[in-house]
């Protein structure tokens, strides 16, 4: 049986996709270095977590299927040598947007549901403009209204 972290013993074991890699992770059974609570998610746990990772004979495999994983889903801390933070903008790369994100119409940079306003008519309640653009175009507007009164 493969030693199991957290993330994928909820995920992939629950799910019945062990792979046959896993039992040869590094990380196995190391939940507490891999992704502790988030009050004890240091700078140094971080280094030390993805010198173990990042020297992990299956790391390819890792990366290989934590990337492979739906753009809202996330396993833990460090996965596949990778921090959080690094899976989103692998994900955002190749195009996958997280759950909880769009990519503004005007400046075309993803951001978060809450940089948008609220629009009634659209799919996703928010409108296509992020809010930092949208009052870009309100002062350009105000701007064209004052030279023409």
């Amino acid at each position: 049986m493969p030693r199991l972290t957290s993330y994928i013993d909820m995920y992939a074991g629950a799910k019945g996709l062990l792979s046959e890699w896993l039992d040869r992770a590094a990380c196995g059974g190391r939940t507490d270095l891999m992704d502790p609570p988030l009050d004890q998610r240091t700078d140094a746990r971080r280094y030390t977590a993805l010198a173990l990772c990042r020297s992990c004979p299956v790391r390819l495999d890792c990366q290989d299927w934590v990337l492979g994983q739906p753009g809202s889903f996330t396993p833990g801390w460090i996965v596949g040598g990778m921090t959080e933070g690094e899976i989103a903008k692998w994900r955002l790369a190749a195009g996958l947007i997280p759950e909880g994100y769009k990519r503004c119409s005007r400046c075309h940079l993803v951001k978060a549901l809450d940089e948008f306003y609220p629009h009634a008519l659209t799919l996703d309640g928010r409108q296509s403009a992020c809010g930092e653009c949208d009052r870009a175009i309100q002062r350009k507007r105000a701007s064209h209204v004052q030279k023409g009164a």
